[in-house]
């Protein structure tokens, strides 16, 4: 999804601490979350919590890798002492078809004058395309970067999908809109888990191995159902589980059999200090409690997607945000990896979610 500063939902709200709203400056903000699939008021609310912005507005690189810890900066490339030019565009192009769909590259740009433009924006890269270029042209570099540049498109936050023509000799009847000033290739970690999407998941003999032993072990088929059945991965919700109980055998869940330590569920019995509790009920199976409370946790990650939250780091964001005292960045990557060590086990993986 590609977001706009504009948007009547949020273009009005402060980025960090500024005093400048998301319409005014966030059009940085607004790239970052079309890459992270987060929207733009959740990823500002949780850059403000961890100082990620300089006074006036600027993105700090290393607090937005401690909020969003699958995204990397690969590059930062500077133009502001020589053109970006057919070879760049070129290359820029060749790092992004290697990993489509995982490789992003990010603009800074300014808007040609001559067009009414606008100073010190950032724009995203949705595709170079590269023309074909005769053997007798690239072998005059001259003639190549002046008459064959490629073609760079971009979603601009502010103004729409827009066509970059951004070669240093192109003349402004060429349709030279911007000059590129800065690069950012931006890179989404391989352990990226989309809830939504992501087909990988464990099978039900994993889930039972998993939960052996545990309070889970009575219920862990029954568990594994009602998480798939509203279309997420059975190995997210148990790693969610073991990351906050260790499958209800630590901290409050001990007490509560509270699946994912949820604050208020619609399925518990009460609500007492601070937290939903979840009894065996009379004519319940054995632990079913935890089933009913499982089902509360799915469908309190499937609101989160239905807000456009589908990684499991976006979602950690507004689950376990670092406000209340939380590591969402730990928590994200304990997430990820043990989905990822479960899914690799011999046997365990399936594919048809």
């Amino acid at each position: 999804m590609l977001y706009s500063q504009r948007s009547p939902a949020y273009a009005h709200v402060e980025v960090g601490r500024s005093g400048k709203s998301i319409e005014q400056i966030g059009c940085l903000l607004c790239c970052f979350s079309s890459i992270v699939e987060v929207s733009p008021p959740v990823l500002n609310a949780a850059l403000t919590a961890v100082d990620g912005y300089t006074p006036d507005g600027r993105i700090i690189w290393e607090r937005l890798r401690q909020v969003v810890p699958y995204l990397y900066i690969r590059a930062d490339e500077d133009f502001a002492n020589r053109p970006f030019t057919a070879r760049d565009a070129t290359a820029l192009a060749t790092w992004l078809e290697a990993e489509p769909g995982r490789r992003w590259a990010v603009l800074n740009v300014n808007l040609n004058p001559l067009r009414g433009g606008r100073a010190n924006h950032w724009v995203l890269v949705t595709g170079v395309d590269v023309p074909e270029v005769p053997p007798a042209m690239r072998a005059v570099p001259s003639l190549w970067e002046k008459f064959a540049y490629p073609q760079v498109r971009a979603y601009d936050p502010y103004l729409g999908v827009v066509t970059l023509v951004n070669h240093a000799y192109a003349p402004p009847y060429r349709n030279l809109d911007y000059a590129v000033w800065r690069v950012l290739r931006v890179e989404l970690n391989p352990l990226y888990v989309a809830l939504d999407r992501d087909p990988l998941d464990i099978t039900p003999e994993a889930a039972e191995a998993i939960c052996h032993d545990t309070p889970l072990a009575p219920v862990s088929r029954a568990v594994y159902d009602a998480i798939r059945a509203r279309g997420i991965a059975a190995a997210v919700g148990l790693a969610f589980c073991q990351h906050e109980s260790r499958f209800g055998q630590e901290g409050v869940a001990v007490r509560t059999h509270n699946f994912g330590n949820l604050r208020k569920g619609p399925r518990a019995d009460r609500h007492a200090d601070g937290w939903a509790w979840y009894e065996r009920r009379p004519g319940e199976q054995e632990g079913w409690e935890w089933v009913r409370s499982a089902e509360d946790w799915a469908d309190l990650i499937r609101a989160y997607i239905a807000d456009g939250l589908e990684e499991v780091g976006a979602i950690l964001l507004r689950y376990a945000p670092s406000a209340d005292g939380n590591h969402p960045l730990a928590y994200a990557d304990a997430v990820r990896a043990q989905v990822d060590a479960w899914t690799s086990r011999e046997g365990w993986a399936r594919y048809d979610r």
